[in-house]
């Protein structure tokens, strides 16, 4: 029910009074001494209402969003993917005068009386008994204090792991500062060094240890990255006819920039990585005219400048983006990602049968998510400490079945929450995996699923057959 001073003439029952800028909520400011409330009749009988306070929380009114600390980063990526996403703040905002804060609840704080208005029935209906009214009050106290206690739980948690991964990263770094890097790749098959990769590289270390592993088969030299960063300078001014094959997609890099990781706020304009990512990026499309610039591909090149400096970035991009698994994705060779895609399907059905079935029911094609999963290798869907461990692991001897393996995973980790949606909820979920992943589960369900070379090619096979049968049929 509305408030109404008492400087304002009395209204009528059952008359509707809108307030000053049309809003039905009361003022922040309202004091209960100055306002007075018109009696309603029920049964016969006088009734008085007390007046409905503004909805908000009980350390004072809500102000809008907090507004985030800005993360500038170094060179060294130590604590990046420890920080949680930003949110972009807005300017406060009088909740009479804004209608998001009005249709949303405020933030669940402990509160001694409920907002009226979550439980006062409208003026049409019958009014609620004292003892009705006290035992919705009381309902809505409990579930108040259930979520607090799950939120406080699942913060707990949280807590616990991160510590707990603290701990151990310390723990790696000290056993990684103990081997010899120049004799790093000859070593790279021991179990102790495998061990040591599959529980993750130390954020210190991996700058040095990323270039080993990934290789430079293609003799990648700093001066032939500068002359493609001089290439790509040039290439800014030509018009699309005067360019090598791809070469004019570097106009569609700084498009794209702002969209690599925003929550970081450095590979932005006027962030300290934009020029390093888009140099990069602008390098290997002079240097790889046949790929150009595909979406997705700043994800890729960011992550590396997180750990490595341009030149690096460019060398570890150029050799990972240039096996032929990934140059099938990042071509757009349609015929062949499909039958990679029914590959995945196949290994769906085996290893996450209710998945499968549940994709089948509801019709969610895989190259829905998958194919943003590959072409960014994970790192724009999971979170940064997960994909960089991911990275790890398939750098030192990873293929395109470890990535399917990773895909398998994610999906057998999340199974209890996609048979729960249907079709929208099932891509949203995938397109924006939860933030709060356990790591460790997700590697040992990564670590459990097996696919052999055979397999692996028996199932290849009998794509390419289906698809060649299939490209027979429609020219028929």
């Amino acid at each position: 029910m509305s408030a109404i001073h008492k400087n304002q003439p009395p209204v009528p029952k059952r008359q509707n009074v809108p307030l000053a800028g049309g809003s039905n909520s009361c003022s922040e400011h309202t004091d209960d001494s100055t306002v007075s409330h018109p009696p309603r009749s029920s049964s016969g009988s006088e009734r008085g209402v007390s007046p409905s306070p503004c909805v908000e929380s009980a350390s004072g009114p809500s102000s809008g969003r907090p507004t985030p600390t800005k993360e500038h980063r170094s060179h060294s990526a130590h604590n990046l993917h420890h920080a949680p996403p930003g949110i972009r703040a807005s300017s406060p905002r009088h909740p009479s005068n804004d209608i998001s804060v009005q249709n949303h609840p405020p933030a669940l704080t402990p509160i001694t009386k409920p907002p009226r208005k979550l439980f006062t029935r409208p003026a049409t209906l019958p009014p609620k008994c004292q003892h009705e009214e006290e035992r919705h009050i009381q309902a809505y106290r409990d579930m108040m204090a259930a979520s607090i206690a799950k939120t406080e739980k699942q913060r707990k948690l949280q807590e616990q792991y991160r510590y707990q991964r603290e701990q151990r990263t310390l723990e790696l770094t000290r056993q990684w500062k103990k081997i010899d890097l120049t004799d790093f790749p000859k070593r790279r098959n021991e179990k102790f060094i495998r061990d040591l990769v599959f529980e993750g590289i130390p954020p210190n270390i991996r700058g040095k240890v990323w270039p080993l592993a990934v290789g430079n088969t293609l003799h990648i030299t700093p001066q032939l990255y500068e002359i493609y960063k001089d290439r790509a300078i040039q290439a800014r001014t030509k018009e699309e006819g005067e360019s090598l094959g791809r070469e004019g997609s570097v106009g569609l890099i700084p498009v794209d920039l702002h969209r690599t990781f925003p929550w970081l706020n450095i590979f932005q304009v006027g962030g300290p990585y934009y020029d390093f990512l888009r140099e990069v990026l602008e390098a290997f499309v002079c240097y790889r005219p046949d790929i150009g610039y595909v979406q997705g591909m700043s994800f890729v090149a960011a992550v590396f400048l997180l750990y490595l400096d341009p030149f690096e970035a460019f060398l570890c991009l150029a050799n990972v983006l240039n096996q032929p698994f990934f140059l099938t994705f990042y071509r757009m060779e349609a015929g062949e990602i499909q039958t990679l895609l029914g590959v995945l399907s196949a290994l769906l059905e085996e290893h996450v049968p209710a998945v499968h079935a549940h994709f089948q029911k509801h019709g969610v094609a895989l190259d829905v998510f998958a194919l943003d999963w590959i072409l960014t290798i994970y790192s724009k869907s999971l979170p940064l400490d997960l994909t960089s461990r991911i990275w790890d692991n398939f750098f030192w001897g990873g293929d395109a079945k470890y990535l399917f393996r990773v895909a398998l995973g994610i999906l057998t980790l999340l199974q209890k929450e996609l048979l729960e949606n249907e079709f929208e909820g099932c891509v949203m979920l995938m397109g924006k995996l939860p933030r709060d992943l356990n790591g460790d589960k997700l590697f040992q369900i990564i670590s459990g699923i097996k696919i052999s070379k055979k397999r692996w090619d028996s199932l290849l096979q009998f794509e390419m057959r289906t698809a060649s049968i299939a490209a027979s049929d429609a020219k028929i």
